[in-house]
């Protein structure tokens, strides 16, 4: 296990998992997976939420939600996907009801359990949503994986900037696609703020974070190319206005005058604002 990987393990541990499904965790998973069903063609979100108004319940999407212009890439019958850094199921949840079947993989054990449980309680049975705990390493095709390592689609969302070696990830990830499936991958936009700006690199590190500036568009379309993923581009920008606590925001780059939100139980939050991108390219 390299030690980015032994990182994020630690990091994204029991506690970490129990309270990782937050308002801003929500609405930001909500605001990607829009871009990645919609497809909107480069068009830019602002999202700006308050606290009180976001719960699971209301963000989670169904099939008759108020996205009404659906990709047709989504409404082929028998789906399979693939949730690559899957952590809690956030992304998972959204995408669900347009597939037979999800997987998540995560290196969390932690994370898995929360993703697991989530699905069970909503009665979906273990055939249609599973994660396991599994590196790509463990993927490798030779009938062992309980599940088929052919996918119509793969999706990873904020862990690219967890990952060391993205194109050895982007290619492994193109390789479990079938022929014209797509890879989604979000993250966050260089220049933007981020929540790790004003950490020290030893700090940076005991997070598991690789890449603590955000990435470029062009960047990541040069790892799809380079994956042999053709028709590589930017189907969706947002900017994103999200509550954090305190920890979070001293680490971020935002401003020190930002907006303040007290909470009944003395709990301060801050907003950040976050520019995001989701990127998709074909397996032909």
């Amino acid at each position: 296990m390299s030690d980015i990987v032994y990182a994020n393990v630690s990091h994204y541990n029991k506690i970490e998992a129990s309270k990782y499904d937050n308002p801003s965790t929500l609405a930001i998973s909500k605001v990607i997976s829009s871009k990645i069903l919609q497809f909107e063609d480069n068009s830019e979100t602002s999202l700006r939420h308050d606290l009180p108004k976001y719960d699971q319940d209301r963000l989670l999407l169904t099939s008759d939600d108020d996205l009404t212009n659906v990709n047709n890439f989504w409404k082929k019958s028998g789906m399979s996907i693939l949730d690559f850094a899957c952590g809690t199921g956030l992304i998972s949840q959204h995408l669900f009801p347009y597939c037979k079947q999800i997987v998540g993989i995560d290196v969390s054990q932690d994370m898995v359990d929360v993703y697991n449980e989530k699905f069970r309680k909503m009665n979906i049975p273990k055939e249609r949503a599973c994660a396991y705990v599994l590196s790509l390493d463990d993927l490798d095709g030779n009938g062992d994986e309980p599940f088929s390592t052919e996918f119509d689609a793969v999706v990873c969302s904020m862990a690219y900037h967890h990952i060391k070696d993205l194109q050895e990830v982007t290619n492994k990830l193109s390789k479990l696609l079938k022929p014209n499936g797509r890879l989604f991958v979000a993250d966050l936009i260089k220049g933007g703020d981020t929540f790790h700006g004003n950490l020290h690199p030893d700090e940076i590190a005991k997070l598991g974070v690789a890449h603590h500036g955000g990435f470029t568009p062009q960047s990541i379309l040069n790892l799809f190319k380079n994956a042999s993923l053709s028709n590589a581009e930017v189907i969706g920008k947002a900017q994103a206005n999200v509550w954090v606590d305190e920890a979070k925001y001293q680490r971020s780059t935002q401003s020190k005058d930002a907006k303040t939100l007290d909470l009944a139980n003395g709990e301060k939050l801050y907003e950040v604002k976050l520019q995001l991108m989701v990127i998709s390219g074909i397996k032909t």
